[in-house]
């Protein structure tokens, strides 16, 4: 997965809203602080989030960061959207 630009490692990914039909948001956890993130929260500029799955496709969401979680494991949690 990339986000604007910059590979990031990730150790889980999911949807706030996996089970209601099409989704329109992103929640990424990682062990990576990104201080960009919490820069383009405030200012809610567009980032653009390319994801590779398994089977060779590819997408690419133009999406905003709409919140951050430090969680108490050590690991950040990024929230973006495009809904």
């Amino acid at each position: 997965m990339t986000i604007d630009g910059k590979e990031i490692s990730f150790s889980s990914v999911g949807t706030s809203a996996w089970d209601n039909g099409p989704v329109n948001d992103l929640i990424v956890s990682t062990k990576e602080r990104i201080k960009e993130y919490y820069t383009l929260l405030w200012s809610q500029q567009t980032v653009a989030i390319v994801i590779h799955f398994l089977r060779g496709a590819v997408q690419v969401k133009f999406a905003k960061v709409v919140g951050i979680t430090d969680s108490p494991t050590g690991e950040y949690i990024y929230h973006f959207s495009w809904g």
